[in-house]
């Protein structure tokens, strides 16, 4: 065999055993399209160990990564008397609480925010986030929508009005009897839009998340663009 054939036949050989060529990473998840209800886990030993832990270091040099980190505990007392309390932190933006959160389960695993839980986000004003401490599961998703309608009036409030189908008012409704006396939120799009206390059981097939803005317009804007979101389904 001539050196040009054995060159020729090296070459071939060395291109079937090469590795093939690698796919280029996939980019990570976003966070989830549409309409989720999800309920607060309040009292959590969690967010209890977080809200000591930061009342212990504040304005420590020990832990700079908690400058403009704030803990609050909201308080409420419900329908049948049993008193609720739940920690939670505040900063000026999302990223500074997804990243205080992050560098505190380096630190210890009781930081560690465990399996079925998940935490959430909602900014209630502008320049503020706070976080909420959720069971992960999913309660009600966009299936359960059958109509989405954005209604603006003085005695009631600019709100954002679902009608459920069949069956996701049965669901609703075994779920808010379940969770009575706890909170309930929307989350749209990965934020939380609403936060309420599930006083009583809520069986008519509707469910209403209340939009909030000193400014008219603005809260009419953001109104209609949020009963745009829910309206839109996920593909």
């Amino acid at each position: 065999m001539s050196s040009r054939a054995l060159a020729v036949a090296f070459g071939v050989l060395v291109a079937c055993g090469s590795e093939p060529a690698k796919e280029a990473p996939k980019p990570a998840p976003g966070p989830p399209r549409g309409l989720q209800f999800k309920v607060v886990d309040d009292g959590s030993p969690f967010m209890n160990g977080i809200y000591l832990h930061l009342g212990q270091t504040a304005g420590s040099a020990a832990e700079p990564e908690a400058e403009g980190i704030t803990a609050v505990v909201d308080k409420w007392r419900a329908n049948n008397g049993v008193a609720h309390t739940d920690p939670y932190l505040t900063a000026s933006s999302r990223t500074a609480l997804v990243a205080y959160f992050a560098k505190l389960a380096t630190k210890a695993t009781k930081f560690v925010v465990p399996g079925g839980r998940e935490l959430g986000y909602e900014q209630p004003k502008p320049g503020i986030w706070r976080s909420y401490f959720l069971f992960a599961k999913v309660e009600l998703d966009p299936t359960a929508i059958a109509k989405v309608e954005a209604l603006e009036d003085p005695e009631n409030g600019a709100r954002v009005v679902l009608e459920l189908t069949p069956a996701g008012a049965k669901q609703f409704g075994e779920l808010t009897t379940r969770i009575t006396g706890h909170k309930l939120v929307a989350i749209v799009d990965g934020t939380v839009r609403s936060a309420q206390v599930i006083n009583d059981p809520l069986t008519e097939g509707r469910a209403t998340i209340q939009v909030v803005n000193d400014d008219p317009a603005v809260r009419s804007s953001e109104l209609h663009a949020l009963a745009a979101l829910i309206a839109t389904k996920p593909e």
